[in-house]
């Protein structure tokens, strides 16, 4: 093989490994989903707040203020969209967190509007939350009871999923 083979073979050779090996190593991969991540993720740390405010016999309002707070300065770095009401009956008391980017009713014997970042307490057990003229019905049966209501939107698609923790 000739010195100007070899030079050409050399740099095909160079230009295939960083055209097609080395983009590969470097590139940040997303999440298809980033969704129902989020969610996972929500899941996970949510029972820990809750056994610990428990446990250590801590204000369970305060607790999941706190929690909800930080979770959601999270989750919108990832999507900016991102948001959730969370309704946890504890005793004989409802929380109602509301961290979507919109303003919620809630019928809980008496109608209450709740802003984003915004929490309320109540004393009943069957709540209504409606978001974006829907109603989504809760009876909160055990003493500590949770449901999470999360929502999300990419360009007109909106993504709304319940959960039970």
């Amino acid at each position: 093989m000739k010195k100007g083979q070899f030079y050409l073979f050399t740099s095909l050779l160079l230009i295939i490994l960083v055209v097609g090996i080395i983009p590969k190593s470097v590139q940040i991969y997303k999440s298809q989903n980033v969704f129902d991540e989020l969610i996972d993720n929500f899941n996970e740390e949510i029972g820990q707040v809750i056994n610990n405010a428990l446990y250590n016999q801590e204000n369970m309002t305060e607790m999941l203020d706190k929690f909800s707070t930080r979770f959601i300065n999270y989750a919108r770095q990832r999507d900016a969209n991102f948001g959730y009401v969370l309704i946890m009956r504890n005793n004989n008391e409802t929380i109602i967190i509301n961290t979507l980017k919109e303003q919620i009713t809630i019928d809980a014997g008496t109608i209450i509007n709740i802003s984003q970042g915004d929490y309320t307490v109540v004393d009943s057990d069957a709540v209504v939350v409606y978001v974006d003229d829907v109603a989504y019905n809760y009876n909160l049966e055990d003493a500590v009871d949770v449901m999470v209501l999360f929502k999300s939107s990419k360009g007109e698609d909106i993504y709304i999923k319940e959960v039970k923790n």
